[in-house]
């Protein structure tokens, strides 16, 4: 009987996973219009996420020791000025003109284990790129995915389905990597994020 009971929770489980994978293929216009991208400086290209009216949420190290930044909305170039900075969580949030778009709304916890999230941003200060992965698990503040990300995703939104809706799970902060004899080594399939717990707490302290 428990053997039974047990296939029969794998099997919903399965199925379930299974509707919500048709519900949500990719991020639709909706979800990739609140993301976008970001230059400070001269140098410093990211990108970021419009959590509230007028709010966006990047990395604190996109900004580096800039206090402004031009940001593309829709078809405008604004800018934007930091309103409030954590260097601990390298988060960062920002005051831009958001023309009214969406804003994208914070997860109110973690992903299920092994749940599909996409890692969207603008790599290498290209274009949009939504990539496809799986949750790991929150360790020590940070969110782990197999979400592939690079250069210029940091400060992007690391997105999940709830009830066939984009939220934001975490907030792109870098991908795993390791050190060969002085050589940067970037672990295939393996991204870190800040949680929304975090960013919603930080949001949460520095709302005006």
């Amino acid at each position: 009987m428990r053997t039974i009971l047990t296939l029969l929770a794998s099997l919903l489980v399965s199925g379930c996973a299974s509707v919500q994978n048709q519900i949500c293929p990719a991020p639709d216009p909706l979800a990739r219009a609140a993301v976008v991208p970001i230059r400070a400086g001269m140098g410093g290209h990211g990108s970021g996420v419009i959590i509230a009216q007028d709010r966006l949420l990047t990395a604190a190290h996109v900004m580096g020791e800039e206090r402004f930044a031009r940001v593309r909305i829709g078809d405008t170039v604004e800018w934007a000025e930091i309103i409030a900075i954590d260097l601990e969580y390298d988060l960062a949030l920002l005051d831009v003109p958001t023309s009214g778009l969406k804003p994208m709304a914070i997860a109110s916890s973690a992903p299920m284990d092994s749940a599909p999230v996409w890692a969207l941003g603008f790599p290498r200060a290209t274009g949009q790129r939504a990539s496809r992965g799986r949750f790991k698990q929150v360790s020590d503040g940070r969110l782990y995915s197999t979400a592939e990300i690079d250069n210029g995703d940091s400060g992007g939104g690391l997105l999940e389905c709830h009830q066939g809706e984009y939220v934001l799970a975490g907030m792109i902060r870098s991908y795993a990597a390791y050190r060969n004899s002085g050589e940067l080594v970037k672990v295939p399939d393996l991204s870190i994020s800040v949680p929304a717990a975090d960013i919603r707490a930080f949001v949460d302290a520095n709302a005006t």
